[in-house]
């Protein structure tokens, strides 16, 4: 069998591909129903300028733009920016999709609504997750909304440093999984086999892991004062062990 090696980096078209063929994306139906709840959160008034920032393969984008709203949708993912303008084309659906790093935003208090869904914070580093916030804090208007959510494992009084092993089959594939935390650090192995393609593909992932606290630092550092925090957005109140949404205003 060919195998393949994939240390993850968003910026890795191999990765990307990876991510969609294994993983992929929520559809549609769902894609609708957390804009929905992210409306009943944020209670949108009146046409936004909004900026999407890690939109992937624009699922949201297309649903906000389908709302009247005017959408800018922002990526370092090649492959889901270019999937991403294809189903605005279909749809016929006027939306800005651009091949950008958050650290490049140069905008200047452009945006009534900005959304960062299921941000990986723990793949930047420091430097760059610091400079990434106060852009986008520099782009929102002052009376916009800033929305993190954040995706990957968080610190909290959960987490064991036992590694969890796991194995599944989807589409006639098989994923072979090996997660635990070191050091501060999420670490995922796995191991995907397509008997079909005679392909291997073992990918690693190392992701820093934050504290709710050092979440609410690093928002604060880059500007933002007015913070609301919550565990999901159905709106349930966060705590320290249970976080993961950010309604933050300048």
């Amino acid at each position: 069998m060919n195998r393949k090696v994939i240390n993850w980096m968003w910026e890795n078209e191999d990765a990307q591909k990876a991510f969609a063929d294994w993983v992929g994306f929520p559809g549609k139906k769902e894609t609708a129903e957390e804009v929905d709840k992210l409306n009943h959160l944020l209670k949108f008034e009146g046409d936004l300028k909004i900026l999407d920032v890690g939109c992937g393969t624009g699922r949201h984008s297309l649903e906000l733009a389908k709302r009247g709203h005017n959408v800018t949708g922002i990526d370092i993912a090649s492959l889901y920016i270019d999937e991403a303008r294809k189903h605005a084309l279909y749809n016929d659906l006027n939306v800005d999709f651009r091949f950008q790093r958050g650290l490049h935003i140069r905008d200047k208090e452009q945006y009534d609504f900005i959304l960062a869904y299921n941000h990986t914070l723990g793949l930047m580093k420091e430097e760059e997750l610091n400079q990434h916030f106060k852009n986008i804090h520099k782009a929102l208007k002052g009376d916009g909304k800033f929305l993190l959510k954040i995706a990957g494992t968080t610190m909290n009084g959960q987490l064991t440093q036992e590694k969890i092993k796991d194995w599944g089959e989807q589409n006639g594939k098989y994923i072979l999984s090996e997660k635990y935390m070191e050091d501060g650090f999420r670490i995922e192995n796995c191991i995907f086999i397509d008997p079909k393609k005679k392909e291997i593909i073992e990918y690693r992932e190392k992701q820093k892991a934050f504290t709710h606290g050092e979440i609410l630092d690093i928002l604060k550092e880059s500007g933002f004062s007015d913070i609301e925090c919550y565990s999901d957005i159905h709106g349930e109140v966060a705590d320290e062990n249970n976080f993961g949404v950010y309604i933050c205003k300048k």
